[in-house]
């Protein structure tokens, strides 16, 4: 079976994101953007994962920005914005009646199509895009432990699952945060992470990815509900500007929040 992706056969080329994440803190008021993306980059985004509602037909989905949710609820645009507070998500949980125009809040990974505008626009910001390397926060556990016993067949042996866990400095606390499985492959197959093993769906895309090049690097925390991504001025405002994505500029020091 051909997923496109393996595991890694070592994790040194991920020394340098250990280098370059600032260390977060056991006890800290804030989180900043560097320490979710590596420093070291020109320029800086933030992609913030859409909500869904119905659509008028009853039946399908329509995504639903933050803007739209921010401006119906009074709440300003910015790059530090949490979906709770521009949601209004006390009152409707407690204070209304009426249920929230969002259904569907926004899930903590970029969705498949998210992250396929994503890839349509990084790709062309590589020298390398035949050799790119995936980390998966190793707590997930697979949504199915059938399929993670066929993914882990497939790949390796449990010694090089171990061999390729890396280590991010992470927010300490249960679960090993820090811990990550590595995967290597080209850009390409990180749809492959967003879909299907065989005939299962494993739909869990990466949390952290970058190209050998390291032209650009593409991050989320575990508990967030957006996506940081570095990369050059021309990179980034390029990602700035696809239709598919809502994202805003960014800077290391802006607060992130779960």
């Amino acid at each position: 079976m051909d997923v496109g992706f393996k595991l890694a056969t070592g994790v040194s080329e991920a020394d340098w994101l250990v280098e370059r994440l600032a260390r977060w803190q056991e006890i800290s008021p804030t989180w900043t953007v560097g320490q979710v993306v590596p420093e070291g980059y020109d320029a800086y985004a933030r992609i913030y994962h859409r909500a869904e509602r119905r659509a008028p037909d009853g039946m399908s989905w329509e995504p639903l920005s933050w803007t739209e949710l921010a401006e119906q609820n009074g709440k300003a645009v910015h790059a530090e914005m949490v979906f709770d507070e521009i949601a209004n998500l006390e009152r409707q949980l407690y204070r209304s009646s009426e249920p929230p125009p969002w259904l569907m809040p926004p899930f903590r990974q970029l969705r498949d199509d998210e992250c396929q505008s994503l890839l349509s626009v990084l790709k062309g910001f590589t020298s390398t895009p035949e050799r790119c390397y995936f980390c998966v926060w190793k707590g997930y556990g697979f949504p199915d432990g059938r399929l993670g016993r066929a993914l882990y067949g497939l790949l390796g042996s449990w010694w090089r699952i171990k061999q390729a866990t890396v280590r991010l400095p992470r927010l300490p606390g249960a679960g090993h945060r820090d811990e990550y499985t590595m995967f290597s492959g080209p850009l390409e197959s990180i749809m492959s992470f967003c879909g299907y093993v065989g005939n299962t769906w494993w739909g869990q895309p990466p949390d952290v990815w970058w190209p050998e090049d390291r032209a650009w690097c593409v991050a989320s925390d575990i508990d967030t509900l957006d996506t940081c991504v570095g990369g050059s001025h021309a990179c980034i405002a390029a990602v700035l500007e696809h239709p598919g994505l809502e994202t805003l500029p960014a800077s290391l020091t802006d607060k992130v929040a779960w």
